[in-house]
């Protein structure tokens, strides 16, 4: 019978362990919500530090971690209109539909275009 008893409490204790776990997973993660994903993987250093523009307004700046770079900025569904801009390069603004079709994440690729002028390009 205590052996029994001593097998629940174990059970009890590793099902307290795993919620726990996946409550401070899920806090980590931050609240779901539709997100603009720029990936500067082709530009590389050049565009580290840039900042980051949704419909006009400063969303933040495009900040490696290790050896991605690529960062996140959260919104809200619907079309935006996304720039990177840099004291370096010009820029050329995209639009983008976030949301559309159940999908929470839209993904652009920053790169340069070195021809005539150094330009930041986004493309889907």
């Amino acid at each position: 019978m205590s052996g029994a008893i001593r097998g629940m409490r174990w059970r009890a204790a590793l099902m307290v362990v795993a919620l726990v776990l996946l409550v401070m997973w899920l806090g980590a993660s931050g609240p779901w919500g539709p997100v603009i994903r720029i990936d500067y993987q082709m530009a590389g250093p050049v565009l580290e530090g840039a900042e980051v523009l949704i419909d006009g307004r400063v969303a933040g700046t495009l900040e490696s971690v290790g050896r991605q770079y690529a960062t996140g900025f959260r919104t809200e569904r619907g079309t935006h209109v996304v720039e990177v801009r840099t004291r370096r390069c010009a820029s050329r603004p995209d639009t983008v539909e976030v949301g559309a079709g159940g999908s929470r994440m839209a993904v652009l690729v920053a790169d340069i275009d070195e021809g005539s002028a150094c330009r930041v390009l986004l493309r889907d």
